[in-house]
């Protein structure tokens, strides 16, 4: 009796996008062999045998060559390829091509995903090698030896599975996916892919808006504390700037970030360290500052001055303010007049003043007891604006009052030292 036959594998089918990207691919090797000066290209290209071989190689090109595509959609080699249901050769990148029943700009996009998830095969399969050989036995690395006790399988490589438990990227493709929607991101794709998964899954919709190759390896690099820092001060700078609607919340986070590590890690370095104080300060500058508000702080005593500035004193005086000592900023601290007194006065000290002159009565503990002066007689004299969001003249006469007055002692206190210089 004779024995049943096994049954034949059941044939593979393309899907329809799978069978119109690879005809793409062969036009686009025609055209590159029929084409003068692109010798190098057509040599390069002619060694792979599917799109998925440029995808994994050189994610740079992919766009590319789906742009040279897209711009030779009328001549012969491919208008066939890329008409729509009525016949006509697509004009529009949204339009419904009928071989794969999608639109140019979707299959650029499906481009992209194929793009990333080989990426990250390929990076996890290099990991993986190093990683097995980094882990080998010194007995197994004996080149007649190890042969040989390979061969009576007494040692064995370390399992696939095993080695995977510590990768970092593990999972990635799968976090970074649903955030993968722009053409721009193929500029992004070897950044990307050295995020963790941790990194990846943290950012969510912000990993999305990112758009610099350098400020996501920036990321990467930062260790899991410092990223957790980094995030929570662009929270606090968004939601202090002024905040954004929710759906704009994933690009406002992405440029925070972006323009926080564009000035560098430092500041990530002291907020990790003064947490509190950090967000204080944020939100005291980003309204007046906003962008520039990350070059300015220097040091835990560069946030701590702020922190202990009032609010009116920082959004007058702006990056001023980052001079100001520390036992000045808690004088200014027990301000109890109206926002606007306390805003129009310390305008009005600054604009009459000397600019080397005011630096110097805020950055020094000279003039302390004109300070406290200052603030005394402002809390007494002024009161509350009678009219909505203004001074009335009595008001604005004590205020004028008051900065006269204190001018003064501050001359008072420098006649001294011009002396004795």
């Amino acid at each position: 009796m004779s024995k049943p036959q096994p049954k034949p594998a059941p044939e593979k089918r393309r899907s329809p996008l799978r069978s119109q990207v690879q005809a793409w691919f062969e036009a686009l090797q025609r055209h590159f062999s029929g084409l003068d000066g692109a010798d190098a290209i057509a040599t390069l290209i002619k060694g792979w045998t599917k799109p998925e071989d440029i995808m994994r190689a050189y994610p740079a090109l992919v766009p590319l060559f789906l742009d040279i595509i897209w711009r030779s959609r009328k001549t012969a080699g491919f208008m066939d390829l890329l008409r729509t249901e009525a016949g006509e050769v697509a004009e529009k990148s949204t339009d419904i091509l009928a071989l794969s029943q999608k639109c140019f700009d979707e299959i650029v996009i499906s481009h992209l995903l194929g793009t990333v998830r080989l990426t990250c095969e390929r990076m996890q399969k290099e990991w993986v090698a190093l990683e097995r050989e980094k882990r080998r036995s010194a007995i197994s690395k004996i080149p007649v030896v190890g042969a040989l006790l390979r061969g009576l399988g007494l040692i064995s490589p370390i399992k696939t599975e095993i080695l995977l438990a510590d990768y970092p990227q593990k999972g990635l493709y799968e976090a970074l996916k649903p955030y993968l929607a722009r053409r721009a991101q193929f500029a992004l794709v070897e950044a990307l892919t050295a995020l963790s998964t941790r990194t990846a899954s943290a950012l969510g919709a912000v990993v999305g808006a990112l758009d610099s190759p350098a400020i996501i390896r920036t990321i990467a690099g930062l260790n899991r504390a410092d990223f957790k820092i980094a995030l929570e001060m662009a929270e606090t700078y968004v939601e202090a700037a002024g905040g954004v609607p929710a759906e704009g919340s994933a690009k406002a986070l992405a440029q925070a970030l972006s323009e926080m590590l564009s000035a560098g890690t430092s500041f990530v370095g002291i907020a990790t360290a003064n947490r509190q104080l950090a967000k204080d300060a944020i939100v005291k500058f980003a309204p007046v500052m906003k962008a520039e508000i990350w070059t300015i702080f220097g040091d835990a005593e560069s946030l701590r001055r702020i922190a202990e500035c009032p609010a009116v004193v920082v959004e007058t005086l702006g990056a001023l303010a980052i001079e100001m000592n520390q036992r000045v900023s808690m004088i200014l601290s027990e301000l109890t007049a109206d926002r606007l007194a306390a805003a129009h006065a310390m305008k009005s000290m600054r604009d009459n003043t000397n600019p080397a002159t005011f630096l110097s009565w805020i950055k020094t503990e000279t003039y302390l007891v004109a300070w406290k002066q200052f603030v005394a007689h402002l809390n007494r004299d002024t009161g509350a604006p009678r009219t909505e969001g203004a001074l009335l003249g009595p008001q604005k006469a004590a205020i004028k009052i008051v900065c006269e007055r204190s001018a003064r002692v501050f001359a008072e206190i420098d006649a001294p030292q011009k002396q004795a210089a």
